[in-house]
């Protein structure tokens, strides 16, 4: 706001805009300074007297001189009132500094334009702020690409992978069954090639299932995996899964499940669900031979409903417990069972995805308790 002398007694006035922080200025209509305030000599480094009388686009950064002369031109015209802009000025000392105009136009009685009238804020430390905050930007958007790129080259690495090692396995298998149908065919019985060919046939199985998990990881990294939710019978879905689990179990031993509360319909991937329960109640079979069958419980409440797997095996180290999650993690009291440290990892991936959360508690020698916890819905 333009403050008129007349209004106020002059040394009230002179006293005002001495005070005032920011570079108080007019110029004629030919840019030259008619008056600037003290704060001009403290921001810029030039007296007062050198500088009134001389065009203010003499101070400006050569690079910015453009830019404002087409700002102040149609002020000039009249086509403009005021504006606001930021540019550089060049300090006394050579240095420059990010001013922030905001300039107004000063018309005589007869409403003739005579020149313009406003302030120069010092915004500096501002404009730096902002430039770091942008390249800050920058740099955090080019690493998310690059991670996005990472990971689209993991994904289709593992893909390949995979499939490249997929396919020879199974022709290994197949050649492995028919040489052991020819051997039956043929009445041959040899114990030794009859181990050492089962031992082929578990190796195979073995690295087949690894492939496929580390398959799995990629299409979890790479978004491949949507949860697509369902209305299921969980307790069928879970039942039908203990059943599969029950066919291959070499030891005969069952899973005893039982279930509590009001039975109702879910809402729940059925295919990510199952996937999730096969991993964990096969790890508590798994680490438990030996010892009392695991136990499956759902318990329906209003608002959730749990799926708790009980066993009584070996337990998990609690120098263990806080990495077991992690992919490819496998405590040392399993190192001597076949597994790939992924199961458990890949079960709360899927649980995740269903917006359910997955625990455990364990205590070595004792057994495990993992919970599967959903809302209701």
């Amino acid at each position: 706001m333009h403050i008129k002398p007349k209004e106020l007694d002059f040394l009230q006035y002179k006293s005002l805009v001495a005070s005032i922080h920011d570079v108080v200025f007019q110029t004629d209509a030919a840019g030259r300074w008619l008056f600037l305030n003290d704060s001009w000599s403290r921001i810029m480094g030039y007296k007062i007297d050198e500088s009134i009388g001389k065009p203010f686009y003499g101070f400006i950064h050569p690079d910015d001189v453009e830019k404002s002369a087409k700002l102040f031109k149609p002020m000039m015209t009249g086509a403009k009132q005021h504006c606001s802009y930021e540019v550089r000025y060049t300090k006394k000392s050579g240095a420059f500094c990010w001013v922030k105009v905001f300039a107004m136009l000063v018309k005589d009685v007869s409403g003739e334009i005579i020149g313009t009238q406003g302030t120069l804020q010092d915004v500096s430390v501002d404009v730096e702020n902002r430039q770091i905050r942008k390249a800050a930007e920058a740099q955090i958007l080019l690493a998310i690409e690059k991670e996005r790129e990472l990971n689209r080259l993991k994904s289709n690495f593992v893909s390949l992978a995979s499939h490249e090692f997929r396919t020879p396995l199974a022709i290994m298998r197949s050649s492995i069954e028919l040489s052991e149908i020819h051997l039956a065919k043929n009445r041959i019985e040899d114990s030794h090639l009859s181990k050492h060919i089962q031992t082929i046939v578990n190796e195979i199985d073995r690295l087949t299932e690894l492939i496929e998990k580390v398959l799995t990881i990629g299409q979890i990294d790479s978004k491949v995996f949507t949860c697509n939710k369902e209305k299921i019978d969980l307790v069928l879905l879970i039942q039908e899964t203990l059943n599969s689990l029950e066919l291959v179990q070499k030891d005969k031993r069952t899973i005893r499940f039982v279930v509590t509360g009001m039975q109702r319909i879910v809402i729940a991937d059925p295919f990510l669900l199952a996937h999730a329960i096969t991993n964990l109640v096969s790890n508590a079979l798994k680490y438990s031979i030996g010892k009392p069958r695991p136990h499956v419980e759902l318990i329906f409440s209003q608002k959730c409903y749990r799926i708790i797997i009980t066993d009584f095996g070996i337990g998990i180290p609690l120098k263990s417990q806080k990495q077991v999650a992690q992919a490819f993690y496998r405590a040392d009291n399993v190192k001597a069972i076949k597994g790939t440290g992924l199961g458990i990892f890949i079960a709360k991936k899927f649980i995740l995805l269903h917006g359910g959360s997955l625990t455990f508690s364990s205590v070595p020698d004792e057994g495990t308790i993992f919970t599967i916890k959903m809302d209701s819905c």
